[in-house]
């Protein structure tokens, strides 16, 4: 039946809205079914299975996985394992990904400061004040994080990790962040000292994280 020309523009913007909401719908429902599968996965996770191939060359200060604490080593897998007995930070992060660094930052500082003790790129003036780098580790310090670097080439996470100063342990995360099924990043997970995974966050929610991080560090 032809539609009536008077009615035509109107008939359109109604098509056009009922076409809006299901795309609408079908996007967020996606989103929603990949966060669930991503969420599944994560709490799957075997820590005894974690294997890491380690960004070589980055500016590192604590390497506590089982490694010695020198810049220059040969080995270069990580085995999550051998971090047992400490709590784990998992951070999926990239250089290209401004969210993530700005994460990265909120980690540092709830991890290696109390109030004004944040830890400031390796340049700035703060970072060179000896008293403030003499206390710059708290009562979170002993969580081990890995910095697991999605999509990236080693020459920036190299340059990245000389640009700030915080003991990450920085590898290769792209296989296994497609292999969890992971919707973006930053996401963080975080690993007790048993080696079981007790949350997970995704996005920016600085807020939670500090939360999170406060959580994993307190448990026995």
């Amino acid at each position: 039946m032809p539609i009536d020309p008077k009615f035509f523009n109107r008939f359109m913007i109604m098509v056009a809205a009922i076409t809006a909401i299901i795309i609408i719908f079908s996007t967020l429902r996606h989103a929603q079914v990949n966060k669930q599968d991503f969420e599944s996965e994560v709490y799957a996770l075997d820590i005894q299975e974690l294997r890491f191939e380690r960004v070589l060359g980055t500016r590192t200060d604590s390497l506590q996985c089982g490694l010695a604490q020198q810049e220059e080593l040969a080995s270069q897998t990580i085995h999550a394992e051998t971090c047992l007995g400490k709590p784990i930070i998992l951070l999926f992060w990239a250089t290209w990904s401004g969210m993530s660094q700005e994460m990265n930052q909120r980690v540092l500082e709830q991890l290696y400061s109390d109030t004004a003790n944040a830890i400031q790129p390796a340049n700035s003036s703060l970072s060179q004040n000896s008293s403030l780098s003499q206390t710059s580790s708290t009562q979170n310090s002993d969580i081990i994080v890995i910095a697991a670097a999605v999509r990236d080439d080693a020459s920036s996470v190299i340059r990245y990790s000389h640009s700030i100063s915080a003991p990450f342990i920085y590898v290769d995360g792209t296989e296994l962040f497609h292999q969890l099924k992971a919707t973006g990043v930053p996401a963080q997970i975080f690993i007790s000292r048993e080696g079981t995974v007790t949350d997970l966050q995704i996005g920016r929610d600085a807020e939670a994280l500090q939360q999170k991080i406060k959580k994993l560090a307190e448990a026995p």
